[in-house]
């Protein structure tokens, strides 16, 4: 396999590790005296070990920055002064909790949270907040009390964060948020997540597709299968791929949407790091068919490895990829849609392929996490919640 590797690009274990360093002494109700106050120090919250976009977020930072466990743990570090501000990701789960942190019901735990946060904040403490989703990604609508959660952050936070103009769209639009508290800073591409991306190569006559992550019903797969069973693309359509998780109760059945006229290759369950290059490096494009969707790591992921995308143009998805990719974007109430961008991206020649391998990564070299993580903690200063 062709690959290339920047050693410019973060090494996001290291960086994982850096933010978890002082995760031992959190443990306790003290910070290590050998611990430097030399840096403003952004408590982070979540810190999921397994979504390498949080630590490419703040990959290249002067700030000193900790990974929380628990909201719990960074209000009462900002409380003690141990840390200048919090950063919250991802607020559905804020139900993450140490054995040291109350064991609330939802609703309680949400209002003790709003009132701890706004006490914090009348007292210095910088709050800011990224918007990654609109809708819930695992059920039709969030819980009444995390859209209670979500539209005190809106309200209250010093930057509300956002990925794309969908974003701030949503901020402003459905959750009131004053318009100058919302930055636009992209979301980081994933080079340095998994080692050497690869090169782009001429594509063989018959395309091959890649459905990645995990199966749910609101990324549209059963929708993408049924339609390349029927499009027109004579013998140019190749192997199928659909890799990721699958949820027992939440994952849709996609057996019944196999077509027989096309190789489909399930590969169900945890795809691990070691085997993400291979898995791209053997598509041709990515298939984001989502029938919502604000923000896509897969998008991110695709555009590192210099694969086009096939799929919806909802959200902010048109502003993840280069101008060249547009036209394998569709409309998803054009009802013939879909089947017109999998016969394009079948017929498409080797060379304009080709160049659009090229579009993609260099659109993803634009995104580099040392960029965006610089312009991030610019953005946190300007609102001083650093």
């Amino acid at each position: 396999m062709n690959s290339m590797h920047n050693n410019q690009d973060p090494d996001v274990e290291a960086i994982i590790k850096n933010h978890f360093k002082s995760s031992k002494a959190l443990r306790f109700h003290y910070w290590p005296n050998f611990s430097s106050r030399k840096r403003s120090r952004l408590g982070v919250f979540p810190y999921p070990l397994k979504n390498p976009f949080i630590p490419l977020i703040f990959a290249k930072t002067e700030t000193q920055i900790l990974a929380l466990p628990s909201i719990w743990r960074g209000i009462r570090l900002a409380r003690l002064g141990h840390i200048d501000a919090l950063h919250i990701q991802y607020e559905n789960e804020i139900h993450r909790r140490t054995r040291f942190d109350p064991d609330l019901p939802p609703e309680d735990l949400v209002d003790r949270t709003i009132q701890e946060l706004e006490d914090l904040k009348i007292k210095g403490v910088g709050l800011a907040w990224s918007i990654h989703d609109a809708e819930s990604h695992y059920d039709e609508s969030y819980p009444h009390h995390i859209e209670k959660l979500r539209k005190f952050l809106a309200n209250t936070v010093d930057m509300i964060h956002v990925f794309n103009h969908a974003g701030r769209a949503f901020a402003e639009n459905m959750l009131a948020s004053d318009p100058d508290k919302i930055e636009l800073v992209e979301l980081p591409t994933c080079f340095g997540a998994y080692g050497r991306t690869p090169k782009p190569t001429p594509a063989p006559i018959k395309r091959r597709f890649l459905c990645f992550g995990t199966i749910l019903p609101m990324k549209g797969i059963e929708g993408f299968l049924d339609c390349v069973g029927s499009a027109d693309v004579s013998d140019k359509c190749g192997v199928i791929t659909v890799a990721g998780p699958f949820w027992p109760g939440k994952s849709p059945d996609l057996t019944q949407h196999i077509p027989a006229n096309r190789d489909v290759e399930m590969k169900l369950g945890f795809v691990g790091d070691s085997d993400i290059v291979d898995l791209f490096s053997n598509a041709d494009y990515v298939v984001v068919n989502y029938r919502r969707v604000l923000t896509s790591g897969v998008v991110a992921l695709a555009m590192t490895m210099g694969k086009p995308i096939i799929g919806t143009n909802l959200g902010g998805t048109a502003e993840a990829v280069p101008i060249e990719n547009h036209q394998l974007l569709y409309d998803p109430e054009n009802p013939s849609g879909l089947r017109h961008v999998i016969e394009k991206a079948c017929e498409m020649s080797e060379g304009e392929h080709l160049a659009l391998q090229h579009a993609c990564q260099a659109h993803a070299a634009r995104r580099h996490p040392n960029i965006q993580s610089k312009k991030l903690e610019a953005a946190l200063r300007k609102h001083g919640v650093l």
